[in-house]
Order: structure tokens, then sequence, then C-alpha cells
């Protein structure tokens, strides 16, 4: 019996940090979930697109194609925290961990130095409860990862740098380590957790965000990078940023003021906090 279009399966599966969409003609571009991020690849007569956009590929696809859609993507593993031993979080750390969630899961958490960055990870982690994967820029960083999340959440994390690739439902990893080996893990983890975020950008360490499907990802810093210029100098500065330039990963907000209220808060003869953290979203597109 032959299989009319109308009746072929249309798939959506994970390949060297990308995704590959089969069962759509190269005549029927498929507009959906990853602004115009599709590419026709000859090479297997399917369509690719980078990684990043697999939440909002894998909605749309199924929303347009319905029971014929089949999601091949690998899913990310629920964890069970052996014994979570995590102090209560400070109001601002609060607020911080609650706009995130409000965000869909994805965005950057902005805190000065000392201020409590990973309690405020660790809270979000042991409450999304699934696959993780935290990198970190240095392995000093990603060994004392490790130690909090066993302090923390009683789990002995998986390792993937400084020579070990120890793959566990949580793994620790560094920049450098994430961008080599992510066209290979790049699936099976529901959170990213980017410390020292700022350090993402860069042409290769971006490509730690690109190539994972990750549908909820956390950024960390201090200081958030500036378009020619440096967030965290004294007097605060402000940054705007186009969507293009919020491609990578993980990106600073639209507008962002630091060190100093915004304009508009201010009024003669009237003083004004500082807020502890500041949170911004980002487009992923």
């Amino acid at each position: 019996m032959n299989v009319t279009e109308s009746d072929k399966s249309v798939v959506l599966s994970f390949d060297r940090g990308t995704l590959v969409l089969t069962g759509v003609a190269r005549a029927e571009v498929p507009e959906v979930g990853a602004g115009g991020a599709w590419r026709w690849d000859g090479r297997v007569g399917a369509w690719r697109c980078e990684a990043i956009h697999y939440a909002s590929v894998s909605r749309a696809l199924s929303r347009r194609w319905g029971t014929r859609f089949r999601d091949a993507v690998m899913k990310p593993e629920a964890v069970c925290w052996p014994e979570v031993s995590l102090p209560k979080l400070r109001s601002y750390q609060t607020e911080a961990a609650a706009a995130w969630e409000q965000a869909g899961g994805r965005g950057q958490i902005i805190m000065p130095t000392g201020t409590g960055k990973t309690e405020v990870a660790l809270a979000i982690m042991a409450r999304t409860k699934i696959a993780t994967l935290v990198v970190a820029p240095v392995r000093d960083l990603m060994y004392q990862w490790h130690r909090r999340i066993l302090s923390a959440l009683g789990y002995d994390a998986g390792i993937v740098g400084d020579g070990l690739m120890n793959l566990k439902p949580v793994t620790v990893t560094t920049y450098d380590s994430a961008y080599i080996h992510m066209a290979r893990i790049g699936a099976g983890f529901g959170l990213l957790v980017f410390d020292e975020e700022h350090h993402l950008p860069g042409r290769c360490r971006r490509e730690a965000a690109i190539l994972s499907t990750a549908p909820r990802r956390l950024g960390l810093t201090a200081t958030p990078p500036e378009p020619g210029g440096n967030p965290g100098a004294p007097g605060g500065s402000q940054s705007t940023r186009n969507d293009a330039e919020c491609r990578v990963g993980l990106a600073p907000p639209k507008k962002r003021w630091w060190g100093k209220p915004h304009p508009d808060m201010e009024r003669p003869s009237s003083r004004v906090n500082i807020r502890l953290f500041w949170f911004s979203t980002t487009s992923f597109l």
C-alpha cells in the first residue's frame, strides 16, 4: 500500500548539536518555532536547525502536524535528590528565583559577588528535579560545584573535564569541555546552569548553549557583558542590544542598568535603594 504525503510521520531528532526534521518536503519550508533558522540539508534530505531551538520547535511542530509528529529527541531524566540541605533563601534570592520561573525558566540572574548566586541555582535545581548540566569557567570551580551539589543535594554529580568523562543525569563541566562534547551530550539535560555566564558569548564557548536542547537555562554572573563597555564599572552603564546580538544561548537584557538606579526612578531630594539582583530574559533566537 502506498503511503501518501499526508500519512508520513514528521520526525524530529538530535544530531551532533542540531535538530533534524524528516518527513517534510524541501518545497515545504517549516517556518515553525525557530525564527527562520531551518536550513535544507541535501546530504540527508532533511531540514536542520541548531539544537537551542528545541523547546519552541517541538511545541510548534506538535501544533502544526498533530498526531503525524513524533519527537525522537532524548528526554531528560527526572532526578530524585537523596538529601536536600539548603539554607533558607534571603528575600532577594527568592525574588530572583521567582523571576526566573516566571520567565519560563530561561534567563540570566545578575547579582554582585558574595550575594549567593550559587545558593539560588541550587534551590532552582532542587525544585526542578530534572537532569542538569552545570558549566563552570575553570576546573577549580567545576570541582567546587561538585562539592556544593553533594553537600546541598546529596548527589554525587558526574564530571566531564580534567581528563574525566563520567556522564550522569546531573553533571558538572567546564566551558571548554562543554564546547568539545556538547555535540554528543547536548540532548538529555533539562536544565543548563552557566556559572560566570559572562564567559559564554565567546566565539567558541557559546556553542555550549547553541548545541544543547535543554529547555531551561540559567545564567549566573556579577559582571554581564557589555558591547564596548565594562558593566561592572563604578557608576554604572546602560546596555542596549538588538535581537541579532542576543542570538547566543544566554544574553543580556535589552536594557539594563547596573550599579545605580535607573533615571526613571530618580527623584529630587530622595534616596533610592539599589536592588541586590537584576534578572534578564532573552529571546533565544
